[in-house]
């Protein structure tokens, strides 16, 4: 198992320091740090561009029927 894990951790770590990179970027602007950049894109961004897509998704899906009706 822990060699299973091991293959995950290169690209889980270059995730993190992208993120510190970002958070460290970020801070002269508006106070963010590390914690609080990953809140808002894991907890804010990822799920409205989710919402998002899923309602483009049902929207062009109705099209698409009605179109072929």
């Amino acid at each position: 198992m822990k060699n299973n894990c091991e293959k995950y951790r290169k690209p889980f770590e270059l995730c993190v320091d992208a993120l510190l990179i970002a958070a460290e970027k970020i801070d002269p602007y508006w106070s963010m740090n590390y914690k609080k950049l990953n809140v808002l894109l894991f907890c804010v961004a990822g799920p409205l561009v989710l919402g998002g897509s899923i309602a483009l998704n049902v929207v062009l899906a109705l099209k698409l029927v009605r179109l072929v009706r």
